[in-house]
């Protein structure tokens, strides 16, 4: 038997570390490595203090020092959990009554109780507020007990806080005698951010954050209950998150704890006409006009999540204003800094699939429909464009503000420091003068002096500067704003074309009906490809015999019934053997199949365009190889169709103007000593075209019939060639 089966036998129950008195949920003692001990002396056969399972222990000296120093220290846990609260405690207060009418007024409803806010039930407490103390992994700590007014004013005169842990009448409850002392590293209202991306805003009374969590949900309010209390709070929970400090008015010491932590803490209250010592919540209850209306914006903008965030400054410092709308592209640094190369980005292009190379850009993707969300490859670049234009939801364009203006510039500072690590902040310094000739004013040394050696001393995810896309400009050529974006557009617009062209060229191969929405994913909602709809068109009507996929399918049906009964298709359908009917008519068949006898007639009577088959295939062959000569055609400003000029190849233009047939032949042989080991898929299909091509030239000079004989000054095209070879 062990100790814990010896303790559940005299009725006890153990939970973790924890022992339970006797059908109750009630914390009575606790389990160490080699012993145990009961906080009350109500714990029979057991006495109060360190017990042993093992009598013969106490014999040791070492361990009855031990005893004797568990005796004098006192207990350093509570051990009760929320349901002993919630028993002890009652749902009324007189705090509650104040919150219910704050929450009338400015909501029109009844409070939600974020924190579990209760009243005490007895003794000189009574009717006090109880703010319970529960950690991040949702662990009863204890809580914080105040007394307020029936005005919602906390009272000063006399003993008006207390704790739980510390209070008479909850321990006479609880049955506890020893002297519990706590050291509370949770913040009020902790609990509250496990399983939240919420932004989280530190005050200091647990008042302040249970009545403005009411009107703002979506920020997460924590207190410390007290102004130096923060220094103790465990930050690990804060880790990762936006936070953001809301010191009581004209008071220093949590602006130096957000200096040293890298922490936002708002300026909000730092105005004379508002008391020292007041919070945000005095403002919301108790004042009125421009510091009522400011606060109230600045809550909504972080609650709507419409603020950018920001590092903590003073903006008069800064001195921000637009003087100009230059629309050219305005970067930041040269690609040197005193003949020392930067480093200006960095990405995971590798990892995507380049679709499309041209002059200018390259396009990537992942492997077709692979990743439904793709959106494009992570880029880390402290080269930004610092007169870019962001779009308007209700239409046009604007410049920076203040605050992205701020961020840009923060962004920029970090990814440099993080790419060029010996030069980053002399070179970013340096750069700095460039803005005298941009659209925007600040101050430049207070972001020298002030702000670059703030971002410098603070660490901050750079994953809030990253950028997505989809395309790496490879050009050389220095671009306006409008050429960037133009050929930016053609550049996509071909890498979509091409990925179009090769599924056509795929449902090609399968002779068959194309479906223009199900195959080459074009609903008649796309616009950009009408040359492309009218290949397939043409396929479909002239190759197929179908300007449907009803049509198809009903000729399918058309083609299995003939092929089952084995008929002779003539002006009345008659079969040719003995077992089938004798006499079939277009009307009988229409019957059987239930499709259209005008529609039967136009099956029987239809002949696949064989050469316009073989010209499609060609043509489509040749937009693939030369996508990057494609010229889309605008109406204004969007692509609404393209264009591509077939041109000649260089066997084509030898015949042309004459050309030896040696100097053919002998092409042909350079073509046939090509190593294909190296080459990729694409390219070896066009060496063997091309054999193929220079081999049906060369063995039509070998016969005499005049219906495979070729006029070299004229010659036909690749399939008219291969074609009559062929037949």
């Amino acid at each position: 038997m062990n100790k814990i089966q010896h303790i559940e036998s005299k009725g006890y129950r153990v939970r973790g570390r924890y022992i339970y008195k006797p059908n109750s949920n009630k914390v009575i003692g606790q389990l160490n490595e080699n012993n145990f001990y009961f906080f009350n002396e109500n714990c029979y056969p057991f006495k109060s203090g360190v017990n042993y399972f093992d009598n013969k222990t106490l014999v040791d000296v070492n361990y009855i020092k031990y005893i004797r120093e568990i005796k004098e220290n006192e207990v350093k846990e509570f051990g009760i959990d929320y349901g002993d609260y919630a028993e002890l405690t009652s749902e009324t207060s007189t705090l509650q009554k104040v919150l219910e009418e704050f929450t009338l007024n400015w909501l029109d409803k009844k409070p939600y109780n974020y924190y579990d806010v209760r009243g005490i039930l007895k003794g000189s407490f009574k009717d006090a507020s109880c703010f319970p103390i529960i950690d991040y992994n949702n662990n009863f700590v204890t809580a914080q007990i105040i007394k307020y007014g029936n005005n919602g004013k906390r009272l000063k005169s006399g003993f008006s806080t207390n704790w739980l842990h510390s209070h008479k009448e909850t321990k006479k409850q609880l049955d506890i005698k020893d002297k519990i002392s706590l050291s509370i590293k949770s913040f009020f209202g902790e609990h509250t951010l496990n399983g939240s991306d919420n932004v989280v805003a530190i005050v200091e009374a647990p008042k302040t954050a249970v009545f403005l969590k009411e009107l703002f949900p979506n920020i997460d309010f924590i207190a410390t209950m007290g102004e130096s209390a923060i220094k103790r709070k465990n930050l690990n929970v804060l880790r990762g998150r936006k936070v953001v400090l809301f010191p009581d008015a004209h008071t220093k010491t949590w602006f130096d704890f957000a200096k040293e932590k890298g922490y936002y803490a708002s300026t909000i209250l730092e105005h004379e006409d508002i008391e020292e010592g007041a919070d945000i919540l005095d403002v919301f209850m108790y004042a009125s006009g421009i510091h009522k209306d400011n606060l109230i914006e600045h809550l909504t903008q972080i609650s709507d999540g419409r603020i950018v965030w920001q590092d903590n400054y003073d903006w008069q410092d800064f001195g921000f204003k637009q003087v100009r709308e230059n629309g050219n592209y305005f970067p930041m640094f040269s690609p040197y800094y005193k003949n020392i190369p930067l480093n200006l980005s960095v990405d995971n292009s590798k990892d995507f699939q380049e679709v499309y190379r041209g002059a200018n850009f390259v396009i990537f993707e992942k492997e077709m429909f692979e990743d439904a969300s793709f959106k494009g490859f992570e880029v880390y670049s402290a080269q930004i464009d610092f007169h870019k234009q962001i779009k308007q939801k209700n239409g046009g364009f604007r410049f920076m503000t203040e605050k992205e203006f701020i961020l840009a510039l923060q962004g920029s500072f970090r990814i440099l420091k993080e790419l060029n690590p010996k030069v980053y902040k002399e070179a970013f310094k340096h750069y700095l003068m460039r803005f005298k000739s941009s659209n925007f004013r600040f101050n430049i040394d207070y972001v020298k002096d002030v702000l670059v050696e703030h971002w410098d001393t603070t660490e901050r995810d750079l994953s809030t500067f990253k950028k997505v896309r989809n395309w790496k400009y490879i050009g050389t050529e220095q671009l306006d704003r409008d050429e960037f974006v133009k050929e930016l557009n053609n550049a996509q617009y071909k890498a979509k074309l091409k990925v179009k062209l090769e599924l056509l060229n795929d449902a090609l191969t399968q002779n068959s009906f194309i479906d223009i929405e199900s195959e080459l994913y074009l609903d008649s909602s796309i616009r950009g490809y009408n040359s492309l709809r009218k290949l397939v068109r043409q396929w479909n009507e002239n190759v197929i015999g179908c300007k449907t996929l009803e049509s198809y399918i009903n000729k399918r049906k058309f083609e299995s019934c003939a092929k089952n009964l084995s008929v002779h298709i003539s002006n009345s359908i008659c079969s040719d053997t003995k077992s089938a009917q004798h006499t079939l008519s277009a009307n009988k068949i229409s019957k059987l199949t239930k499709i259209n006898r005008r529609m039967i007639t136009h099956f029987l009577e239809f002949k696949s365009d064989v050469k316009l088959a073989e010209s499609i295939k060609d043509k489509l062959f040749y937009m693939i190889e030369n996508v990057q000569d494609v010229i889309p055609i605008r109406k204004d400003n969007r692509i609404v169709d393209f264009k591509i000029e077939i041109k000649e190849s260089k066997t084509d233009k030898m015949l042309k103007y004459n050309q030896s047939p040696e100097a053919v032949f002998k092409h042909l042989k350079q073509l046939k000593a090509v190593k294909t080991d190296k080459l990729t898929l694409k390219q070896k299909e066009v060496l063997k075209s091309d054999i193929k091509y220079l081999e049906l030239i060369e063995e039509t000079s070998k016969y005499n019939d005049e219906d495979i004989q070729f006029n070299l000054e004229y010659p036909p095209n690749r399939m008219e060639l291969i074609n009559s070879y062929i037949t």
